[in-house]
């Protein structure tokens, strides 16, 4: 190492050194995710009475700084420490902090992890909007459950899992696969529902008649009505808008019951995945 030697006194040595910095990353927020890295200089062998560290005019210059694709320097501070410690009160270890901000650059990962997420809620709302009875919502969900685990895979792949904090997209990506389950057990237990042809219990007929009854059933069910709900409505005298339907045995009655409870699950979904993009997404 080369050192320049000043008329007063003054040594400048630059040594080629070579310095890998290992932070704790908060990827809470991948891919979106900024960090904060400190590079601490200073030595324990000597004293500040014997090798001074002081700060330039300009620690880190800008045109030194190359990118490599992944990460862009965002800002950087430098601060001196006196170095006086407790152990050593009569002698002193100065030290220079340098602290990085960084962020990732985010477009090709948005392109290749969140794109595929917000395809996976789009199947999944188009698979609910079909009705328990087509053999197509069950496959598709099959096929959505599949897409969404190799999902799930392919995120961990892509981010290193370090750092106390769950990137939240991961979160996402898991809920998203719970829900994907459920969609498939709900979707078997209302096709069940729809295809019995017993007689429904007495309270499940109030139900039906009471939802084909008002507005907000009659959207629901878009346009599916039970004769019993025709019956009630025809039994007010308020003036009340009355839909006419035919007589609907009692598995039709089971059908229009599943179909209540499956617009019902599908509007949960809505309001479930609106919370999850809120929360999660960054």
């Amino acid at each position: 190492m080369k050192c320049a030697v000043t008329y007063d006194g003054s040594v400048l040595c630059v040594p080629p050194i070579h310095i890998d910095a290992l932070c704790n990353p908060d990827l809470s927020k991948y891919p979106f995710d900024s960090h904060n890295c400190t590079l601490n200089f200073g030595s324990w062998v000597y004293k500040g009475e014997e090798v001074d560290i002081k700060l330039v005019n300009k620690v880190v210059n800008d045109d030194d700084l190359v990118s490599d694709g992944e990460w862009t320097v965002q800002s950087f501070h430098t601060v001196r420490n006196s170095g006086v410690y407790k152990c050593c009160p009569n002698s002193t270890y100065p030290s220079v902090s340098i602290t990085f901000t960084i962020r990732r650059l985010s477009g090709a990962h948005a392109a290749t992890v969140i794109i595929p997420c917000i395809v996976a809620v789009i199947l999944t709302f188009a698979l609910l909007a079909l009705s328990p009875l087509d053999r197509e919502r069950l496959i598709m969900s099959y096929v959505n459950l599949v897409v969404q685990l190799l999902q799930v895979q392919f995120i961990s792949w892509q981010i290193p899992l370090r750092g106390d904090n769950i990137p939240l997209l991961i979160v996402f990506a898991r809920d998203s696969v719970l829900l994907s389950v459920f969609a498939i057990v709900f979707t078997i237990l209302f096709k069940k529902i729809m295809e019995r042809k017993t007689t429904p219990p007495y309270w499940i007929s109030k139900i039906i008649s009471f939802a084909v009854a008002c507005p907000i059933g009659q959207i629901i069910l878009l346009k599916d009505f039970s004769v019993k709900g025709v019956a009630s409505a025809k039994g007010e005298e308020d003036g009340a808008t009355i839909v006419n339907s035919e007589t609907t045995s009692s598995s039709q009655d089971w059908e229009i019951l599943g179909k209540i409870l499956d617009k019902i699950f599908f509007i949960l979904y809505i309001i479930i995945y609106f919370i999850m993009t809120v929360a999660f997404i960054p």
